[in-house]
């Protein structure tokens, strides 16, 4: 789970879209430019059962970056880059250093 991808060359942060805008996003994803900064692989937009919106792994990936993550911990994940982001902060997520 990403809360992160590139599109058309931007940055595009999951929770920064509203749900008219992610709408938007799912219907004309495939049509896009749209990759996971870790791993360069095309990404997907999806919501979980919580509402929580995020980018996926294309099923082709064998991106291992983000295995083993509890949900616990994207939820503080999540919590944190949101506040971050909303503060000024410049954050990536799911960075290969």
């Amino acid at each position: 789970m990403g809360f992160l991808s590139i599109i058309e060359n931007k940055q595009i942060y999951s929770f920064t879209l509203n749900d008219e805008q992610w709408k938007r996003l799912k219907d004309k994803y495939k049509n896009l430019s749209m990759f996971m900064p870790c791993c360069q692989t095309r990404a997907i937009p999806k919501k979980n059962k919580l509402g929580t919106q995020f980018f996926a792994h294309h099923p082709s990936s064998s991106c291992d970056f983000n295995s083993g993550e509890s949900r616990e911990h994207q939820l503080c994940k999540y919590l944190i880059l949101k506040y971050l982001h909303e503060n000024g902060w410049d954050v990536i997520p799911e960075y290969r250093g």
